[in-house]
C-alpha cells in the first residue's frame, strides 16, 4: 500500500492534511489515531535535504548595517601602503524580497584564511581587488570583519578609498556568498524557526550554511534601511534545500489544483475536529468517573473498613481508626469475649448465693430446653441476648 510522501516545498500542515484525507489511507487505516501516527512517522522520516536548486545571485540580496571604517590593527607588521579597516558584513535583520525575507545563520558562515575585499564586486579588473579580510567576530546581532586595504600605487582604488574615508566619505559593505556547501532552509508563512538565538517567522529563506566568497566596498546599500548590498548578477548559485514548510517558488498551482487542495484541507480539518472532540469526550467521561468514585478505606493489611464494622460493630470502627489489622482486632475481640464470660460467671454465682445448686452444663430433654429459654428471657435485659443465651446453657445442679 503506497503511503503518501512529503512533496518538495510542502509544509508539515499541508502534508498532514493530504495524508489524513488520502482515500487509500482512510480505507487501510480507518481509525484516526492510527492514520495520524503513520502520517506523522512518514513526515518525520523524510530526507532532511529534499532537493538541490539553483538560485540567481540577484534573488539572494542581503544587507548589513555596517560602515567601512579605520581600525587599530593587532598586527604590527603591516606592509607599506596597507591600511587596517573593519566593517560589519551582515546583521541579523532579514532582507525583504519578492518571495519573502532572507536571513543568514551566523554560525553557518565559513571562510578561508583571507577573503578578498573588492570594489563593488568588480573582480574582473585586478585593480578592483583593494584588500582582504582575515578576521571575523560573530555574535547574535552581527558579523564584524577585520582586514586591510592594500594600495600598490598612488591614486589606485584602494588609495582613493582611504583618502575619501579620511575626508568623511561613507562607504558600505556587500557580501558575496555561495559555492559548494551552500544550504538554504525554506520556511513558509505557517512556520517559524530559530536563527541566531532569535525567532524567525516565514515566509522566507534561512541561509544555514554559506561559504563567504568575498566582501565588496560600495557607495551605498540595496535600500535606505541598510548599508550593505549584494551584486545583482545573473550568476546562478547551487544550494541544498531544507524543506521546513517550503515556499514552492518553482511552481504555481492551477485553480483546479488549488480547489482540490482546499477540499483535502477541509476534509482533514474535519477529521482533526472529530478526533479532538472524541478526546474531549473521553476526558469528560474520565473526569465524571473520578468525581463519582468513592474512595474505599482499608486497613494496613488491606482489609476494608466495612469488614471491621460488620464483625465488631462500633468497636470495630475504633480498632480500624487505631490502625489495627483484622487479626489484631480479632484477638482483641476474643479477649473481650473471655472477659465477658468471666463477668457472667461471677453474676451467676452471685445469683445463686444461699442455695445448694451446683453449676454445670446440661442440654438434655425438652424440659431442660424450656428452662434454658426461660433463663434467656430473664437474663437478656440485664446482659444482652448473646451472653444470655450462653449463660442459659449453664445448669444449676443440687
Amino acid at each position: 500500500m503506497p503511503i503518501p510522501k512529503p512533496r518538495s516545498g510542502e509544509s508539515q500542515k499541508d502534508f498532514n492534511s493530504r495524508c489524513m484525507s488520502d482515500a487509500v489511507m482512510r480505507k487501510e487505516y480507518p481509525k484516526t489515531d492510527q492514520r495520524f501516527a503513520i502520517c506523522k512517522k512518514q513526515w518525520d522520516s523524510r530526507s532532511k535535504h529534499c532537493e538541490t536548486r539553483s538560485f540567481k545571485m540577484k534573488d539572494l540580496v542581503c544587507n548589513a548595517s555596517g560602515m567601512l571604517q579605520f581600525s587599530e590593527s593587532k598586527n604590527d607588521d603591516i606592509p607599506k601602503g596597507n591600511t587596517p579597516v573593519e566593517l560589519v558584513i551582515r546583521t541579523h535583520s532579514p532582507v525583504r524580497t519578492w518571495f519573502g525575507d532572507i536571513i543568514h545563520d551566523f554560525q553557518g558562515m565559513s571562510a578561508k584564511d583571507k577573503v578578498p575585499l573588492d570594489w563593488t564586486h568588480n573582480t574582473r579588473e585586478p585593480n578592483e581587488v583593494i584588500g582582504f579580510l582575515d578576521r571575523f567576530e560573530k555574535n547574535d546581532d552581527e558579523i564584524r570583519a577585520f582586514g586591510q586595504l592594500a594600495s600598490i600605487k598612488e591614486d589606485d582604488v584602494a588609495d582613493q578609498v582611504v583618502k575619501k574615508l579620511k575626508q568623511g566619505v561613507p562607504f558600505e559593505s556587500s557580501i558575496c556568498f555561495g559555492g559548494q556547501g551552500l544550504v538554504i532552509e525554506e520556511v513558509d508563512a505557517h512556520n517559524s524557526v530559530s536563527v541566531n538565538n532569535k525567532k524567525f517567522k516565514g515566509p522566507g529563506l534561512v541561509v544555514r550554511q554559506w561559504p563567504l566568497r568575498g566582501v565588496a566596498v560600495c557607495a551605498y546599500g540595496a535600500d535606505n534601511s541598510t548599508s550593505t548590498s549584494l551584486a545583482l548578477s545573473e550568476e546562478e548559485v547551487v544550494a541544498d534545500i531544507i524543506n521546513n514548510g517550503g515556499l514552492n517558488m518553482s511552481k504555481e498551482l492551477s485553480v483546479e489544483e488549488q480547489a482540490v487542495l482546499e477540499a483535502e484541507k477541509l476534509e482533514a480539518d474535519k477529521l482533526a475536529a472529530e478526533k479532538l472532540q472524541a478526546e474531549l469526550d473521553v476526558e469528560a467521561a474520565e473526569l465524571e468517573a473520578a468525581k463519582n468514585k468513592k474512595t474505599e478505606l482499608v486497613a494496613s493489611d488491606g482489609t476494608p473498613a466495612q469488614m471491621f464494622l460488620d464483625r465488631f460493630k462500633e468497636q470495630g470502627a475504633v480498632w480500624f481508626a487505631q490502625g489495627k489489622t483484622l487479626v489484631e482486632a480479632t484477638e482483641l475481640h476474643i479477649v473481650q469475649l473471655e472477659a465477658k464470660v468471666i463477668e457472667l460467671e461471677k453474676r451467676l454465682k452471685a445469683a445463686c448465693v444461699g442455695s445448694n445448686e451446683v453449676i454445670e452444663f446440661n442440654d438434655e430433654g425438652d424440659t431442660e430446653k424450656n428452662k434454658v429459654d426461660e433463663k434467656v428471657r430473664s437474663l437478656t435485659p440485664k446482659i444482652g441476648a448473646s451472653l444470655a443465651r450462653f449463660a442459659a446453657t449453664l445448669n444449676l445442679r443440687k
